[in-house]
């Protein structure tokens, strides 16, 4: 059989978004030898626009869909220096809740791990591993690693051909859409029950309620004909046998947990789910009555209706890794009006950089037929980032004036990070300074960039990315 008489590998790829290099690099070496598709989840609320949080019912069914499981994990997107292990750890937390997914699913898997992590991560015997080196991906030139690589590739390439036939020819015609149901004997009334069989028979799930009372053969096989389980962890110790199968058998599970001020942490919640500190623990739908068992419910089940986006080809694949490395963050370009032509190139390489910026001179910023001072003022509001282009000409600005006060204010309040890019000095040669409301703030100055926009926009989401990680530990 030619590789174009083969269907399409479909992996799950465990990556980090925002590694646009890397990801590419290590995409046209796989793709270079197999035939790969994979799925992303850029599903957002409609009412705030804003990405929805992990899902892990969600995570398992595509795991479980996936032929394969393929990482990529550089430290903080190739950034330099050696990471402490708490710093490893925590970069790679969502890395490792997926990779705990794979291993118990039995995926075959390809690694590709930062060396600077070596130790962090315990691989399975049966993962083909190799670590690069970040920096020699990132340069331009040859790369010696490559060949080794490659032979990865080709080792998993051979593993997988048997693989994905013996797929193909046990995989289940009638499953997809059948969920099993399991609860205690006790604890949770008809009621209850029938919110949740009403639910997803609502939502086009076939329902099965599993015996609860033993691990037996029967429990096993119907097990293995279902799409997902549904599963209260919380009332009745009597399931921590079948709920540690499930979790240990890989079968895709959304887990419930009524919570009553009489409850205690159970067994399955103080040891089986804390293996990753992401993901499974923080997945769990708590309820104490009906109404919250529904609300809760339904939008779980919302959720997995939505599913993921599939990349099916070289070029969506390119456009998905560029995109994905923009940071979800809004930034506020805030610089005086005879600076417009120096800050456009600052502007450009933020909006490769970040989901939205807001230059009030961009011509699509601010919406025509309505005042521009308000909208001016509540875009610097919402903003995460406030970028002040400083120079003479800002300083003599009353409108600039009124921008960087603001700004002083919602930095003061922590609902905004300021970063100052220094255009030039006073014509003199004088040093300029920010106002003192803004405090003593380093610059990125521009001369010691080489007035590259590249160069200066990169420090400047470096510095803004240890910003937040400060916030985050304060």
């Amino acid at each position: 059989m030619t590789r174009s008489d083969q269907p399409a590998l479909r992996v799950f790829l465990s990556h980090q978004y925002r590694s646009e290099v890397i990801n590419q690099y290590f995409y046209d070496l796989l793709t270079s030898k197999l035939d790969v598709l994979f799925r992303v989840d850029r599903a957002v609320d409609p009412a705030t626009n804003k990405r929805l949080g992990t899902n892990v019912t969600l995570l398992e069914l595509e795991m479980n869909d996936a032929d394969a499981f393929v990482g990529i994990f550089p430290f903080r997107a190739g950034a330099p220096g050696k990471p402490t292990q708490h710093e490893a750890r925590e970069d790679s937390k969502y890395f490792r809740l997926e990779m705990d997914m794979a291993i118990r699913a039995r995926k075959p898997g390809l690694i590709f791990y930062d060396e600077r992590l070596e130790g962090v991560f315990s691989f399975p015997h049966f993962f083909h591993v190799n670590d690069f080196d970040a920096v020699e991906i990132a340069a331009s030139g040859a790369k010696p690693n490559e060949p080794n690589v490659l032979k990865r590739i080709a080792d998993f390439q051979g593993e997988l051909s048997y693989l994905q036939a013996y797929r193909a020819s046990t995989r289940r015609s009638n499953w997809r859409n059948r969920v099993g149901i399991l609860l205690p004997a006790s604890g949770i009334t008809k009621n209850q029950r029938d919110v949740i069989l009403d639910l997803l028979e609502n939502f086009g799930w076939q329902c099965f309620f599993l015996p609860a009372d033993s691990l037996d053969l029967k429990f096993l096989a119907q097990v293995e004909d279902l799409r997902w389980v549904l599963v209260e962890i919380g009332i009745d110790c009597q399931l921590d046998a079948l709920v540690g199968y499930l979790h240990g058998r890989g079968i895709p599970t959304l887990r419930i947990c009524r919570s009553t001020k009489y409850s205690t942490v159970s067994l399955v919640e103080t040891y089986l789910l804390k293996g990753v500190e992401v993901g499974y623990a923080r997945d769990i739908l708590y309820w104490k009555d009906v109404r919250s068992l529904r609300k809760g419910l339904e939008l779980r089940l919302q959720r997995l209706r939505i599913g993921m986006e599939t990349i099916a080809s070289k070029d969506q694949a390119s456009r998905y890794f560029h995109e994905a490395q923009r940071l979800p963050h809004s930034v506020f370009l805030s610089y005086a009006g005879d600076d417009e032509d120096t800050a456009k190139p600052y502007g450009d390489k933020l909006r490769e950089r970040f989901k939205k910026v807001f230059d009030y001179r961009d011509g699509r910023s601010l919406l025509t037929g309505k005042p521009w001072a308000p909208q001016l003022e509540e875009t610097l509001a919402e903003a995460s980032l406030a970028v002040l282009m400083l120079s003479p000409a800002y300083l003599e600005s009353k409108p600039c004036q009124r921008e960087s006060e603001l700004m002083a204010n919602h930095r003061f309040n922590g609902t905004q990070h300021v970063i100052t890019i220094k255009l030039r000095n006073a014509p003199d040669g004088t040093p300029i300074k920010l106002p003192g409301y803004l405090g003593e703030d380093q610059y990125l100055r521009v001369w010691e960039n080489d007035h590259d926009p590249q160069r200066v926009v990169d420090k400047l989401v470096s510095d803004f990315r240890e910003l937040l990680r400060e916030t985050k530990s304060v």
